[in-house]
């Protein structure tokens, strides 16, 4: 096997080694492989979102608010000259008071910011200390179980490209993590921790190519990698060697995903493809109704309906009995069973409900930040929730019926259907690229724009403790009763 280092331009980090915190959090990232082809534009360009102090509160701190204020008494009470003993401006000052309806001007302010706390009642503690108006923010459940607040291995990945669009990180059932650095693919063995590569020389002397995703077909050492040129690659990890290549996108391919014998391949235009990896003619059938990058790929458990994110803010679900089998032609299907545009920014983050059928969760981007839970039966939004910062991923535990939701450069875990907030998981120093999960359900490894490949054990399993069995004395075992 050649030099793992050797592929990464000279940097003298070893890809996927184990490193602590410490390290980890005082590390400088090497520099980015940058080059504005393969950057995906945003839907609205020189947009800059407006921050704003208190947001959500409905005032500014800083600015008056004259829906709370009552000018003429402000204006009164900032002419008034205090040191006026006059008996008849005296008079007229309570005229006006009287008149105004604000005798008692106590605390009365000529400058109003927010509202006032409610008037506490007599013999009551004073509300002004307990009343407060801000953005309420979802419910902290008591978890019954322990779930470890600190990642349970460290692993260093040094020119992970950073970003958001791409998806590279899986974790197949074979038990080996693939993880993209720059133009090589590496293998991580999670039971071993030995780290294997693909690719080696094979692309040599492409110093513009560069891997934008990857995917484990379901059963085998099968893997999907997607190419920033527009080709597809199948990989045997077994052997180290290159299947074959499938080839028909004009763009780079974001998203993969499998469906038994079929790899289902996003791109940058908005297209999606069925590669038939069986067959010489791989293109069996294309769905086209996005208009930009298509960055969230999955099929559903039962592989009749597939979803798809797009960065034109769009959720499409699409039916797989609509594409009749048919191997000498391409069938193009435009009309989705339901295109769901609620979210307000790209949606990469995907995830089919593992233990209810027709049941999605789908996350958007900055602009919108929402986790969604849709009945793709109906097409309805059954739930929406503000995670406060761009969504990369989402996972459902079928261990404990929960969800786990990548946003920022943290992870928060929601019990299902509650949608309680159970605990943080913090530790990247970066925003989460992508997230997935063990084939065993216990372990999530999340990957870092920090550099870092993380893996916690969010969704280990209770351990019951057997009660002890009641023991049958020795003299009723040999007493005739027994007999």
């Amino acid at each position: 096997m050649a030099d793992r280092k050797s592929f990464l331009k000279g940097c003298t980090r070893e890809p996927l080694s184990p490193i602590s915190n410490e390290i980890a959090s005082s590390r400088t990232p090497c520099r980015r492989l940058k080059d504005p082809k393969y950057d995906t534009p945003s839907r609205s360009p020189g947009y800059r979102r407006k921050c704003t102090n208190n947001e959500g509160t409905g005032y500014d701190r800083f600015i008056s608010n004259r829906a709370l204020m009552d000018p003429q008494i402000g204006h009164h009470m900032f002419m008034k000259n205090d040191n006026e003993n006059d008996s008849e401006n005296n008079e007229l000052s309570e005229m006006m008071k009287q008149s105004l309806g604000t005798a008692d001007n106590n605390g009365t302010r000529i400058l109003q910011m927010k509202i006032k706390p409610p008037v506490c009642k007599e013999g009551e503690i004073h509300m002004k200390t307990l009343y407060t108006k801000s953005k309420p923010t979802p419910a902290k459940s008591k978890s019954t179980r322990h779930i470890p607040a600190t990642s349970d291995k460290i692993l260093d990945a040094p020119y992970i490209l950073d970003d958001y669009y791409l998806n590279l990180l899986d974790w197949g059932n074979c038990g080996l993590i693939a993880v993209p650095l720059s133009q090589t693919v590496y293998l991580w063995n999670a039971e071993t921790g030995a780290v294997d590569e693909l690719f080696g020389d094979v692309h040599a002397g492409e110093e513009d190519l560069v891997v934008t995703c990857v995917k484990w077909i379901q059963e085998g050492l099968y893997l999907a990698v997607g190419l920033s040129n527009g080709s597809v690659e199948l990989w045997d990890a077994e052997s180290s060697k290159r299947v074959r290549i499938m080839q028909g996108h004009a763009s780079r391919v974001g998203s993969l995903d499998w469906n038994k014998h079929i790899v289902t391949s996003g791109a940058r235009s908005g297209a999606i493809f069925n590669h038939d990896v069986r067959i010489a003619n791989h293109h069996t059938a294309s769905f086209l109704n996005h208009s930009q990058e298509v960055c969230g790929l999955q099929w559903s458990p039962d592989g009749k309906f597939l979803a798809s994110g797009g960065n034109d803010n769009t959720l499409n679900i699409w039916d797989f009995s609509s594409i009749s089998a048919n191997t000498e032609s391409v069938v193009e299907n435009t009309t989705p069973l339901y295109s769901l545009t609620d979210h307000l920014a790209a949606v990469k983050a995907v995830s089919w409900c593992p233990w209810q059928r027709n049941l999605l969760a789908s996350g958007g981007g900055t602009l919108d930040r929402h986790i969604r839970i849709w009945n793709t039966g109906t097409g309805n939004c059954l739930q929406s929730l503000d995670t406060m910062a761009q969504v990369s991923g989402i996972l459902w535990s079928d261990i404990h019926k929960e969800i786990i939701c990548s946003s920022g450069n943290q992870m928060t875990i929601y019990k299902y259907p509650q949608m309680t907030r159970e605990t943080d998981l913090k530790g990247h120093t970066g925003r989460i690229l992508n997230i997935t999960l063990s084939p065993n359900g216990h372990i999530v490894a999340s990957a870092g724009a920090d550099e870092t490949l993380r893996l916690w054990k969010c969704f280990e399993p209770d351990v019951k403790v057997a009660k002890p069995t009641k023991r049958i004395p020795a003299n009723i075992l040999s007493s005739d009763i027994m007999r």
